[in-house]
């Protein structure tokens, strides 16, 4: 069995027709690739545990010729992003049991990003998955957001990835600073959080927790 999810988060969303009560479990995880056969197994079967219904997979490295190896009994319906067999790939599965309907897709050639909008449950959604540069790019988040004005007017937008950055250094960061400067792309960040009224879901849910994902071993510091 993998270990954890170096990138993860469960949420339960609750969505409401007139009719029942759906609801439906979102996992995000950087596999820093997935073309090992013996990997890929682990892995599906780690998130199948999870009872992933909408699974968000960040550095696949795999070639768009091979997106249809991360098709099982479970997870049939896939997008993807490819790059090459060594960086990025970014790819989002659906589980069999959701009502899904797919209503368009934007997808970035240099394998960083994919937007969907689908129907789920008779609701529309724009789901981003992202995998973005390691170094001060606010540009890249620019453009994932200018993408995403097109489709969310009348969309629940949920984004999900791997951001590559701190985006709150007191409480996201061990030995953090007292004084941060703070990045242009995390600034970026936080002006398209007010204007989509997007939430940090997890930091919500866990106001002061420190829960670190990833190890700086240069550095010695833990990051969410």
């Amino acid at each position: 069995e993998p270990p954890p999810p170096s990138t993860f988060l469960s949420l339960p969303l609750y969505i409401t027709s007139s009719l029942f009560m759906f609801k439906f479990n979102i996992v995000t995880w950087n596999v820093h690739g997935i073309r090992s056969q013996t990997k890929r197994v682990k892995i599906m079967d780690y998130v199948s545990k999870l009872k992933a219904d909408i699974l968000l997979l960040q550095e696949t490295h795999l070639l768009q010729s091979e997106e249809k190896c991360l098709s099982d009994s479970n997870y049939s319906i896939i997008f993807s992003s490819c790059y090459n067999s060594r960086q990025r790939g970014v790819s989002i599965l659906a589980h069999k049991r959701i009502p899904f309907t797919l209503n368009s897709t934007v997808t970035d050639s240099e394998g960083r990003y994919i937007i969907i909008q689908a129907t789920i449950c008779n609701k529309l959604y724009s789901i981003v998955n992202l995998y973005a540069p390691n170094n001060e790019d606010p540009a890249f988040f620019h453009t994932v957001f200018s993408h995403l004005a097109d489709l969310s007017a009348n969309s629940t937008t949920i984004i999900g990835g791997d951001f590559n950055i701190v985006l709150n250094p007191s409480v996201d960061r061990s030995n953090s600073p007292i004084h941060v400067k703070q990045s242009q792309s995390v600034k970026v960040i936080h002006d398209y959080m007010k204007d989509f009224r997007l939430d940090d879901v997890w930091r919500l849910k866990n106001p002061t927790e420190g829960l670190y994902v990833f190890l700086s071993g240069a550095q010695n510091i833990f990051k969410n």
